[in-house]
Order: C-alpha cells, then sequence, then structure tokens
C-alpha cells in the first residue's frame, strides 16, 4: 500500500482495531498508531498497548504532552492524588492528538512521493462497499477502499486521473445499516458529496500541510478542521450540509466517497478522559 496509515488510540486492549493485518491480506502496508503518554492515559492503559500480544507487531508514536497558556488552557476535574503526581491541571486534548499525529505525518511524508497519507482511528471494525445504481453492497477491506485511490492518486504507476490529486481531503460515509442504506436510499445517493468527513481521511499534504487541527479542541476538532480549510465558518445556529459549495480555485475542497462506508466498533472516538500532564512538559516536534 503506497498511502501510511497514521492510527489514533487511547483505548488498549481488544476493543481498540489496531492490528489492520486481515485488512491486508497478502499486501504489505505501513502503520503507525499514535498514542497518549502514560501521564495522560494512566501508566496501565500505556503499559497494557507496548505489552500486548496482539500489538507485538505495531509501531507506536507517543504525542507529546504540552502546557497550554492562560487562555487556552483547558481544565477538568480532577482528584487530589492525580493533581499531585502530574504536578498541574494540563491535559491533551483530543484536537492535540490530530494535531500532532499530522505534524509527524508530515515529517515522515516529507521528500518522499507518498504525499498523501491516511489519518484513522481506532474504532472502526470493517467496511461496505455501495453500488450505488442497484442499491447493493458487498463486504469490502481497508486495501480494497485504498487501492481505489492509489489508483487515482497515481501512485501505483499510472498517471493520476483528472483532478484526483486537487482534492485537499478525501472521507467517507459512516454505515449504519437499516433505512439509511436501503436500496431506495442509496440510488438517490450522490458518489462524490462536499460533505463534512471524520474518522478515516485521506489528506493531501500539497494542499494542506500548512493547515493543522486546534489542539485545544476536546471535541469536534475534526469539523472545526473541515471548515477552516474550507474558508468557511459555521452558521449562525450550527448545521453545515456542504462544506465547500461552487468552491473557487483557491479554495480547498473536501469530498465524501459514497461508494465506501466504514462501520464503527465502539462509541466514544478518539477523545480520552482529561487527565493531569505535567507543567513542565514541552512540545517537542520535528518541524
Amino acid at each position: 500500500c503506497q498511502l501510511p496509515i497514521f492510527m489514533l488510540s487511547y483505548k488498549a486492549g481488544r476493543a481498540a482495531q489496531l492490528c489492520l493485518d486481515k485488512q491486508f491480506v497478502g499486501r504489505s502496508y505501513v502503520q503507525v498508531v499514535c498514542i497518549y503518554p502514560a501521564s495522560v492515559i494512566g501508566q496501565a492503559i500505556y503499559n497494557e498497548y507496548l505489552t500486548h500480544p496482539d500489538f507485538a507487531d505495531v509501531s507506536f508514536f507517543v504525542h507529546p504532552e504540552v502546557a497550554f497558556d492562560e487562555q487556552r488552557r483547558l481544565r477538568a476535574p480532577r482528584s487530589a492524588a492525580s493533581s499531585s503526581a502530574a504536578g498541574g491541571d494540563y491535559f491533551s486534548s483530543v484536537g492535540h492528538s490530530r494535531y500532532s499525529a499530522h505534524r509527524f505525518a508530515a515529517a515522515v511524508c516529507s521528500g518522499t512521493r507518498h504525499r498523501c497519507y491516511v489519518m484513522h482511528d481506532d474504532n472502526v471494525a470493517g467496511w461496505k462497499r455501495f453500488n450505488l445504481r442497484s442499491g447493493t453492497s458487498v463486504s469490502a477491506s481497508l486495501s480494497t477502499v485504498l487501492r481505489y485511490f492509489e489508483t487515482g492518486l497515481g501512485l501505483l504507476g499510472d498517471d493520476p486521473q483528472p483532478g484526483m490529486r486537487d482534492i485537499a481531503m478525501f472521507g467517507f460515509h459512516s454505515w449504519h445499516g437499516a433505512t439509511q442504506d436501503s436500496p431506495a436510499c442509496l440510488q438517490r445517493r450522490s458518489p462524490f458529496l462536499r460533505k463534512h468527513v471524520m474518522k478515516v481521511l485521506i489528506i493531501n499534504l500539497d494542499l494542506l500541510e500548512s493547515f493543522n487541527f486546534q489542539p485545544q479542541m476536546h471535541a469536534m476538532e475534526d469539523l472545526d478542521f473541515n471548515l477552516r480549510i474550507s474558508g468557511k465558518t459555521r452558521r449562525s445556529g450550527g448545521g453545515s450540509e456542504y462544506v465547500s459549495p461552487n468552491a473557487a480555485a483557491t479554495t480547498n475542497i473536501i469530498c465524501k466517497c459514497s461508494e465506501f462506508a466504514f462501520l464503527r466498533s465502539f462509541g466514544g472516538g478518539g477523545v480520552p478522559k482529561p487527565t493531569a500532564a505535567p507543567k513542565s512538559a514541552e512540545v517537542n516536534l520535528v518541524p
């Protein structure tokens, strides 16, 4: 696979879908699992990542701890014991995990032909591929999904398809089953939409390396990122069905692919329980 995968995780154990071997049967791939330090998730969970037999062949990147300034500090209830042990009420947010993972991916992909990468949450259990004409679906794998985009982006030796490298970020439909994916609903769905994307993203670093997620956001950081790279703001009262309609040439385009859909394995996303982190911690990322 020519698209490196940077997976965000904070739930160790069998709940976290970290091992992708079954998704890439007979095909090699590059994956790095990005986790919080022990001061954020606790030493026991941190050790479970490193010692769990299912994760023996997984490579890990540990997010740096961050001390926010007074204006950007996020406070959370904490016990006296955790405050005393960690030395303060600073903690890492889910926005920080995406922020540092994006910077790390840009550094890893610097100077290579892999100027696109996959940001992948740890609670994706499977994939579906829809035939939007017939309204039918079949099980798919992440390998199948990424090969579709590798071909379109020209990463497998062929010329890229027109316009594919002009897309800033690709995302996917979320599979819920039941009426949302009935044949009638599928046949009415457009194959490509300019709508919000989340959880599994293909990010074009040629267009988005200078952008990043808001490190101080504890939730909705992906929707905020979608809006900012599209040059838009959230409407009063909420809601933003189309992220980049009638985009100008200078506007980054987000494309949601309806042909593929992911299935979540558990709720909660990548948001950790806020935990104290040392006041003396500093950001130490590769420029």
